[in-house]
């Protein structure tokens, strides 16, 4: 009788070691993820369910991108919109355009999937920013101000002249006033404007001076509309960067287009 009972408890002991090491083997495999993971696989779960009783149709998802005040869709995203359109026409597109800040709080709270906004880009918490693209500003005028592209002119110089900027809530504007208070100067823009397309159309206005994307100022320097004035002081190079919250995992026709975003 002791007999028995030593070895039921001994099939006890290795019953409970068995089923700890299955439950250590697989907390451990679990582990080897980040929150990130966990999150993204989850997601993928839920929609590969949705997918299946869809019978794998994909026009029932929408994906909702927003680009920043500095003229992103003329620089970066009517290429890869197209090109995703041709390639997906059944998912609904719903793009906004929002300052910098107003951008990043819009994929905080999960209004957008993603924001393709210009640096500076200051974020925190669960926010994930990717660099896709660089691009540089130059100050630009209209035909009036042709005067000044014999030479390069200074940051202090453009007091004598009309400037025109974004406003004051926008992460361009803080660039630049950053940019004129390293090298001693004050920005001071005597018009400020929503957006870089209507500061383009000023300048073709001949409502003064400007600094605006070079990639956006190639059609109008080509039909003369505009000049190049060259700045004494070095601008420093922006980049178009990509930003989504881990939190808030993307579907998969937007991860679809962040990819060929990333691959542009």
């Amino acid at each position: 009788m002791n007999k028995i009972k030593v070895k039921s408890i001994v099939a006890l002991v290795l019953l409970f070691s068995l089923c700890m090491c299955f439950v250590w083997g697989h907390a451990r495999q679990a582990s080897d993820y980040t929150t990130e993971q966990h999150i993204q696989r989850m997601s993928e779960r839920i929609e590969k369910r949705f997918m299946a009783e869809d019978n794998g149709k994909r026009t029932g998802f929408e994906i909702k991108p927003l680009y920043n005040e500095n003229g992103m869709l003329n620089i970066f995203l009517v290429d890869q919109l197209k090109s995703f359109h041709q390639s997906y026409p059944g998912i609904r597109l719903k793009i906004y355009n929002y300052s910098t800040p107003q951008a990043l709080e819009a994929v905080r709270s999960g209004k957008v999937d993603f924001a393709v906004v210009s640096t500076p880009v200051e974020t925190a918490g669960p926010l994930k920013v990717t660099s896709l693209a660089s691009f540089q500003d130059i100050l630009v005028g209209g035909r009036t101000f042709e005067h000044l592209t014999n030479r390069a002119v200074s940051l202090s110089e453009l007091k004598e002249y009309s400037l025109m900027g974004l406003g004051r809530e926008t992460m361009t504007y803080k660039f630049y006033n950053r940019f004129f208070m390293t090298h001693g100067q004050e920005f001071a823009p005597d018009i400020e404007v929503a957006t870089t397309d209507q500061i383009l159309l000023m300048v073709k206005s001949e409502l003064g001076l400007a600094f605006v994307p070079e990639p956006m100022t190639r059609e109008s320097l080509k039909k003369e509309e505009i000049v190049t004035i060259q700045l004494q002081e070095e601008i420093p190079i922006r980049e178009i960067c990509l930003v989504y919250d881990y939190q808030h995992p993307l579907n998969s026709a937007a991860r679809q287009f962040v990819t060929m975003c990333k691959n542009c």
